[in-house]
């Protein structure tokens, strides 16, 4: 597994709310897994097993890296939703394919 991460306050907007100053923040990361197996699938199969599987694999990653960089950065902790992947993706393709049509 690969992860860089990045941070940055290019253009932050001072952001006042319930009487609190908060200032928007940019954490971009990267998580790339890799990623084998031996199978007789065709190509367009083993892609999306790829897709909706491994998206589901690092997602619990990704959610742990970014609650730990917010939470030691001194501002609040930032914690990702657990999100069904397998749900949202298969939601997104149905999406697509009608746009499509």
């Amino acid at each position: 597994m690969h992860v860089a991460v990045s941070t940055g306050y290019q253009n932050y907007k001072p952001l006042a709310y319930d009487g609190f100053l908060y200032t928007e923040r940019l954490l971009e990361v990267e998580l790339v897994g890799f990623f084998k197996f031996e199978t007789t699938l065709e190509p367009e199969r083993i892609e999306k097993l790829l897709r909706i599987n491994a998206t589901a694999i690092l997602f619990p990653y990704l959610r742990s890296i970014v609650s730990s960089i917010t939470a030691n950065s001194g501002f609040q902790t930032l914690v990702l939703p657990i999100v069904n992947i397998h749900k949202m993706l298969e939601q997104q393709e149905t999406e697509e394919e009608n746009e499509r049509e």
